[in-house]
């Protein structure tokens, strides 16, 4: 209830600014950091898909007010792909989440300089690092028929857990 009455405010805040052209897209709002900090903490208490959910939908909601932010798409991201854990008895639906995610991690990974800022890129390694697991064991069924190789599951899934283990640096 409370982040919802701080985003609230911040979100009038912000579009009065924009409005008079005091703030422009590249500044953070004072207040940013403060709902950022109600998101996350909301993350703790999180456990099921609905409130994932809801959740990385508030996260994406909050990241077009903060275009240069990458923290906003991560966080999304990373509710995408525990919401693809949590699908364990659906595998179809694990597929539409991993991709979804996979689209934000990248929005958050064109928002930082991969070059110096090798703490968040390792942070967007590990997103990357639950879908390929999302991907590979829990719906290791699909594997096979995706690759057109139906009979050579173990070698297909063997070499794509090399590939999810290989960091992107």
């Amino acid at each position: 209830m409370a982040a919802g009455v701080l985003l609230l405010g911040f979100l009038q805040v912000k579009a009065q600014m924009t409005i008079s052209g005091t703030v422009s897209d590249s500044k953070k709002h004072p207040l940013a950091d403060a709902v950022m900090k109600a998101y996350v903490s909301r993350l703790d208490k999180v456990s099921s898909i609905n409130d994932y959910q809801e959740l990385a939908y508030d996260f994406l909601r909050f990241a077009k007010t903060q275009k240069a932010d990458w923290l906003p798409y991560y966080y999304a991201a990373f509710c995408n792909a525990r919401i693809g854990w949590l699908m364990q008895e659906d595998p179809d639906k694990i597929d539409f989440f991993a991709d979804k995610a996979e689209e934000e991690i990248k929005k958050a990974q064109s928002l930082i300089d991969t070059g110096s800022q090798k703490n968040e890129l390792s942070e967007i390694c590990t997103i990357y690092q639950m879908l390929n697991d999302a991907r590979v064991f829990i719906n290791a069924g699909k594997i096979p028929r995706k690759s057109g190789r139906p009979g050579k599951r173990r070698g297909i899934l063997r070499r794509q857990v090399i590939t999810a283990m290989t960091p992107f640096l």
